[in-house]
């Protein structure tokens, strides 16, 4: 059972550096098929899991592996043998284990005298700022397919762009706007070329008062265009997004996507959690915050206070969900969900207090906002007169506002609100030097 997890750390390789980076992370746990009190099965089952994964007895010493597992320590046994010395007697050498460590230690459930101690004795080893070329770097659960750099996109440093592509009839603001699969593949083109970092690709309009569409009639809008976009450009190219609250439809697009965005945060369909956790590991996915349906979430907007009661339902109802079923804590973002089930004073409360809705998770996971032609915005720039097409302008000074706390915007207009996050990004996530 996995009691705590630090996020996933995009790291440099020691001592072999003529090899890829790696991907690190620290994950406390509770043996529960396993002798609770043997480290030697809890070995034994770490090096099952590695060859499980493909591992194999001819892997180069500190030379490129599949995976690699280290057990690090083991309650307060302490032990040296000649297979397992606990605790690790490297482990403060290594930046890579003790910047996770302590992060896992922060949230876990009892108090880790191995984490204080690092903390106390080598401060130095933690001091890593995120968006520094640094050997520990957290990092974003997709590729940063649109800079040329490859490996996952870093957080921290910049603020990543999330292009709406939505192939319905009826969205508030576009909708029949895409026609077919050639106009959607020259808008992903052009959001693209205009510095998106990820396309999401949307069939049922969620606005307010929307009516759902069957599962057939959304698989039916999506699937062409989907498709259509992983054919035409390369992984390497585009992260692919699907907007959709039905494990039915990731299911079936699974292996053409990268990121599943949705609405309801797993409490449309109680089977996206497991969908996840058992077949698709690769996918990145985002919880959102939402009351109700479309249909009636307007009227769901009771709140002691707006932003403590959306990230305790987000914990409650979507991330206790996900990873009680296995999705791992670095695979999930986070979306207040901005125009969902909020008046005009709350989704500003929720854009003002960024910082502290993402202090709440303790920062584990990385945060999207949605700001994008809200009727909010509209309310500010004209008291609702103001059409969603002309409201991007707003929409730009929404997702400024939302810097640093913001890791990604999901907007309608990329290139203007790319070159103002660019200028906000250079002055709000400046590094004292």
């Amino acid at each position: 059972r996995i009691e705590t997890s630090s996020s996933l750390y995009d790291t440099a390789p020691k001592l072999v550096t003529d090899q890829p980076r790696f991907l690190n992370a620290v994950v406390g746990v509770t043996p529960t098929k396993i002798p609770t009190n043997d480290p030697f099965a809890l070995l034994d089952a770490l090096k099952r899991i590695e060859r499980d994964v493909g591992r194999t007895a001819k892997a180069t010493r500190f030379g490129p592996r599949e995976l690699d597992c280290d057990l690090i320590t083991f309650g307060d046994v302490a032990l040296e043998s000649e297979r397992l010395t606990l605790p690790h007697p490297r482990f403060r050498e290594r930046r890579f284990v003790t910047r996770p460590l302590v992060e896992a230690a922060s949230r876990a459930p009892t108090r880790l005298e191995l984490a204080d101690d690092v903390v106390a004795k080598a401060p130095r080893s933690l001091a890593c700022a995120d968006d520094d070329d640094d050997e520990c770097v957290r990092v974003l659960p997709f590729d940063d397919a649109s800079s040329g750099r490859s490996g996952p996109a870093r957080r921290g440093g910049r603020t990543y762009v999330m292009a709406i592509l939505n192939v319905t009839p009826d969205s508030f603001s576009d909708g029949g706007a895409l026609p077919d699969v050639d106009a959607a593949v020259r808008a992903a083109d052009e959001a693209l070329r205009n510095g998106a970092d990820v396309v999401d690709v949307g069939g049922e309009s969620t606005r307010p008062g929307a009516e759902p569409v069957s599962i057939d009639e959304e698989f039916r809008r999506v699937e062409g265009v989907v498709t259509a976009l992983r054919r035409h450009f390369g992984r390497d190219e585009l992260c692919l997004s699907l907007d959709t609250r039905r494990a039915a439809v990731v299911e079936a697009l699974a292996t053409e996507i990268d990121v599943v965005n949705d609405v309801s945060g797993g409490t449309f369909d109680p089977r996206m959690a497991s969908v996840l956790a058992a077949h698709h590991p690769h996918l990145a996915y985002v919880a959102m915050h939402a009351r109700g349906t479309p249909v009636d979430m307007q009227r769901r907007v009771d709140y002691a206070s707006v932003v403590d009661d959306v990230a305790a339902e987000l914990r409650t109802h979507s991330l206790e969900a996900l990873t009680e079923a296995g999705v791992a804590p670095w695979r999930i973002v986070v979306d207040p969900g901005i125009g969902f089930a909020k008046t005009f004073a709350q989704n500003v409360a929720v854009l003002g207090e960024l910082d502290r809705f993402k202090a709440l998770f303790d920062d584990q996971f990385p945060l999207l906002v949605g700001p994008s032609r809200k009727g909010f915005i509209g309310d500010l720039l004209g008291g609702g007169t103001v059409a969603p097409e002309q409201r991007d302008w707003g929409t730009a000074g929404a997702c400024c506002a939302a810097v640093p706390a913001a890791d990604i915007v999901r907007v309608h207009e990329v290139r203007g609100i790319k070159q103002a996050l660019l200028v906000t990004d250079a002055v709000r996530r400046r590094r004292e030097s």
